[in-house]
Parts: structure tokens; C-alpha cells; sequence
């Protein structure tokens, strides 16, 4: 597979710190609801990133995108940052990532926003 490596890496690098973030924050919170939340989005996030290193063969993991100051606001306010900051953020960076790419490379990252939307949909239906 001809894949632009450092292209989908910068997509990888974002949904595995999502994914690694929200899993060690999702036990700390008080909210049955957002505790369930925030580990299925942390679920898809994974599940997003382990294709996509699968696929470039892949097993390293780097944190280059500071997330952590956005995922530990007050409990209140997470559920709405989840659904209306993070999500999207996530979307986009695969649509935008997606939509530069050419070839194998946008055909994975293709795959990659499918099975996030997938993913999302089955978390949005059982809220």
C-alpha cells in the first residue's frame, strides 16, 4: 500500500491521545452518564486510530496534540465540550486529512471517516 505515512500519522496522533486521555479521565468523573460517554467515545477514537495504524503498520504511539487542558474542565461542562467541541474537532481533522489526500491514502482515510461515523452513530442511539 502506497500511503502517504506522516499524513495519516497526524490523524493517528489525535485519536490515540483522545483515545489514551479520555480512558484515564473517564473513571475520575462523578456522572454515571458521562463517565459511560466518555469511555465509548474514547472506544471510537481508539478504534479509528488502530485502523489506521494497521494499516501503515503502525504500532507507536506519540503525543504531539495537547489535549489534556481541554478534556479537564469542570464535570458540568464535559458533556457539552464532548458533543460539541471534541466530536466535531474529530470529525473534521478526518474529513480535512481525507479530502487533502490522494490515492490509497485518501481511500484509507476514506475508510477511516466511515467507520467514525459508524461508530458515532451507534454511541448517539444508545444516549
Amino acid at each position: 500500500m502506497s500511503v502517504e505515512r506522516e499524513q495519516v500519522r497526524q490523524v493517528i496522533d489525535l485519536f490515540s491521545t483522545v483515545y489514551q486521555e479520555l480512558g484515564e479521565l473517564a473513571p475520575t468523573y462523578d456522572d454515571d452518564h458521562l463517565v459511560v460517554f466518555a469511555y465509548e467515545l474514547a472506544r471510537v477514537a481508539g478504534s479509528v486510530s488502530l485502523l489506521l495504524r494497521s494499516a501503515i503498520g503502525d504500532a507507536g504511539f506519540r503525543v504531539i496534540v495537547d489535549t489534556a487542558s481541554e478534556l479537564t474542565r469542570p464535570e458540568g461542562e464535559m458533556m457539552s465540550l464532548l458533543s460539541t467541541v471534541f466530536i466535531p474537532r474529530l470529525r473534521t481533522t478526518l474529513e480535512e486529512a481525507r479530502d487533502r489526500a490522494t490515492g490509497e491514502t485518501a481511500e484509507l482515510l476514506g475508510r477511516a471517516c466511515i467507520q467514525f461515523q459508524s461508530e458515532l452513530s451507534l454511541l448517539s442511539s444508545s444516549q
